[in-house]
């Protein structure tokens, strides 16, 4: 671009020079016309002026003044180029800085978006002038800038949730290692308690203990499903008889919880490509929160059927309505709808953020609904084709 510029810059100078040129010989030629038809010849012994220089120089090439004649001729000669040369510097540096006005404006404001970018202002915008290299600059200036802002957003954002986790994990450990340690220093130091009372303290503190050791897997198994750490080893699998055994390992627990269920399947097989045994956990978590949540329901529903190329798994359960406001939230780690965290409901409140995290892992989708007629929550997966599903796992 500065060598384009350049470049004109020196031919617009010559040819202005060679205008400025033409206009002196011009008048050079008018004045040695008006002498030779005038007649009038320069004394001897006078300097020739500037218009009867050469018609001198021919009278002196007949005398004796050959020798001062040639040496005014070569100084005059030196002179003109030598004022050739100034005045074709001053108009090459004229124009230069003419036609680099607009260019130099425009470094100034890429400078000036430099200098914002740097003390962190990443939302200031470089204006962007196309089809030149200065514009291509500033479009890629304004690109890291965008870079930087995102990157500093995500390691705030990053940051934020890291100190949340941080706080949640520290209040549900709290919470039951407080417990444990209480019962346990009533039975190290209370001599007098009876049999009875010490079993029950005992029984309060494994029960502590057990939720204990549960926060700690399911944290362990959040922080392993949401990265990369897990791989799915993907195979063919039954959907329907996948369920039917889920179910059936589940009959203790709905048992225990006074629930009755119901499985529904629609389909007599219905094959896909997973890791069957991260997707037992999340359909493990789903059965287990509808027994948790919907104990006062008496009933869960069970449904398989087809959608399409997709086949759906629904756990349904009839306890109380989740808040539309608070739905929206359901997934998140560390949520519960019931927020005084009771024993029987408040769970680690990372079953469902575990579900999330396995689902789509596997390439499906799950999602929640709640209105008077129940709750429920709906996973969704492709069905199995060809062997060209199996190579694209």
């Amino acid at each position: 671009m500065l060598l384009i510029v350049l470049l004109l810059s020196l031919l617009f100078a010559a040819l202005t020079e060679g205008s400025i040129i033409g206009v002196f010989y011009l008048l050079f030629r008018l004045s040695s016309q008006n002498m030779k038809n005038s007649s009038v010849k320069p004394p001897k012994d006078e300097p020739p002026s500037f218009f009867n220089s050469f018609e001198y120089g021919k009278l002196s090439m007949r005398g004796d003044n050959t020798p001062y004649f040639d040496g005014y001729i070569r100084n005059y000669i030196i002179g003109i180029v030598f004022l050739i040369i100034i005045i074709g510097v001053i108009l090459c540096i004229f124009y230069f800085m003419l036609l680099t006005r607009k260019f130099s404006r425009y470094i100034n404001e890429i400078t000036s978006g430099i200098q914002e970018i740097s003390i962190g202002n990443f939302e200031h915008k470089i204006p962007v002038e196309t089809g030149s290299e200065l514009g291509l600059v500033a479009e890629k200036m304004n690109e890291m800038s965008n870079s930087i802002y995102t990157f500093l957003c995500e390691e705030r954002q990053n940051e934020d949730v890291k100190n949340e986790l941080i706080t949640s994990v520290a209040h549900d450990i709290r919470t039951p290692l407080t417990s444990i340690i209480g019962y346990l220093y009533l039975l190290v130091n209370r001599k007098d308690l009876d049999a009875e009372v010490k079993e029950r303290y005992i029984q309060i503190a494994y029960d502590k203990s057990k939720r204990l050791e549960q926060l700690t897997e399911d944290l362990f198994s959040y922080t392993k499903y949401s990265t990369d750490e897990v791989k799915m080893q993907c195979e063919k699998i039954d959907l329907v008889k996948f369920m039917e055994q889920m179910v059936d390992e589940f009959y203790p627990s709905f048992k225990e919880a006074g629930l009755t269920y119901d499985f529904k399947c629609e389909m007599d097989e219905a094959y896909i490509l997973a890791d069957g045994n991260t997707l037992a956990r999340a359909i493990a978590n789903l059965v287990s929160n509808a027994i948790k949540y919907g104990r006062d329901g008496k009933y869960i529903n069970i449904t398989l059927k087809q959608d399409g190329d997709f086949v759906s798994v629904s756990v349904l359960n009839y306890g109380a309505v989740i808040p539309k406001e608070k739905l929206n939230h359901i997934f998140e780690r560390f949520y519960r709808v019931d927020n005084s965290r009771s024993e029987q409901t408040g769970g680690s409140g990372l079953g469902l953020a575990i579900a999330k995290s396995i689902m789509e892992k596997q390439g499906g989708s799950i999602e929640a609904r709640s209105d008077f007629e129940g709750t429920v929550f709906e996973v969704k997966l492709k069905l199995y084709n060809d062997e060209e599903d199996l190579h694209e796992r």
